[in-house]
């Protein structure tokens, strides 16, 4: 890249080296906290949730991670930041044995762009696909904090769609990536990929041939996470992603 990319890279990696050092958060805009469960570790699926309710609020109380919640959206709620943050969460196995899940930090930003699509055919996804993708960084622009991170996730509903977005944003079983046909050209200009993309990764589960459904996620540099594999009861090992 140029010279201001230069600049723009380095100072990132220097947020990160301090970030590191001094064991704080690199960002604390977190708008929603993702739980993907490989394996619940027999615990029931309102006792994980209790679980990470109690870890957030005492990262709150440290203040690791802002309080965020608004209750209520439909009905005129008012924000107060006065409640844990909101999480989504996604269960995929339930089986005994020991916990494992990998976390996600979503910035707020970062949701506001992402996208979901129904498409009439599998033909059409597959020629639409990355017109789609072409869209979306085109409306992203330069939010959330570029470079940024795509994960596509194709399936037969918009559930499933989103659930293999966040699987390959999380990078569960490798990370997939993702090779356009082509160069991306959002509005038929060449896109300065540098600082602006850094790679985009996807996965796909079976669709119906009638429809396919597709969800783009947007997620800003600072992708934040962690593994978190209980090694034995009430010992837990916690490996950054």
């Amino acid at each position: 890249g140029g010279e201001v990319e230069g600049l723009y890279y380095r100072a990132l990696i220097r947020s990160v080296e301090l970030a590191s050092a001094s064991r704080t958060p690199v960002c604390q805009d977190t708008g929603s906290i993702v739980l993907i469960v490989e394996s619940a570790g027999g615990r029931g699926y309102g006792e994980l949730l209790a679980e990470l309710e109690g870890a957030v609020e005492r990262a709150e109380r440290q203040g690791l991670l802002r309080p965020n919640r608004v209750e209520g959206v439909l009905a005129g709620a008012e924000y107060t930041g006065s409640r844990a943050t909101l999480i989504p969460a996604e269960q995929r196995g339930a089986g005994g044995g020991l916990l494992r899940a990998t976390l996600l930090l979503r910035g707020g930003g970062a949701e506001y762009y992402s996208r979901s699509y129904c498409l009439a055919t599998h033909r059409a996804a597959r020629s639409e696909a990355w017109r789609i993708v072409e869209e979306v960084l085109r409306e992203a622009d330069g939010k959330p904090c570029p470079p940024l991170i795509l994960a596509v996730g194709a399936g037969p509903s918009i559930a499933e769609a989103a659930r293999q977005a966040y699987i390959a944003l999380a990078g569960i079983g490798g990370w997939r990536d993702a090779k356009p046909p082509k160069p991306l050209q959002p509005s038929g200009r060449p896109l300065p990929v540098k600082p602006r993309l850094l790679r985009i990764l996807a996965r796909a589960s079976p669709s119906h041939p009638a429809c396919t459904c597709l969800t783009i996620l947007t997620q800003c540099w600072a992708l934040r996470g962690a593994r978190i594999t209980e090694e034995k009861p009430g010992v837990y090992r916690v490996e950054p992603l």
